[in-house]
């Protein structure tokens, strides 16, 4: 759980839709995208004690954050660590 939330994929969905229709014709790329689900999920825990969709959110290699797909807890390199 994240954000005081569990994970829903209808909500990040129904953000992600919400986003990309306020963006219009301009459109939306992907990193900028990334950050402000990213930060619409970070304001609303700070001002409601929840997040919107519950999702756990990474370090990408290009310094925006990325929803994770999966918990920290099954990350291959954990995995590797807890098999030898």
């Amino acid at each position: 759980m994240a954000g005081n939330r569990t994970f829903s994929p209808r909500r990040f969905r129904d953000l992600v839709h919400y986003i990309v229709r306020k963006h219009g014709e301009e459109g939306v790329d992907e990193i900028k995208l990334r950050w402000l689900l990213f930060h619409a999920d970070m304001r609303a825990y700070l001002h409601l004690g929840r997040s919107i969709t519950g999702a756990t959110y990474l370090k990408g290699g290009d310094g925006a954050p990325i929803p994770a797909r999966r918990s920290r807890k099954t990350t291959p390199d954990r995995r590797l660590r807890e098999n030898r």
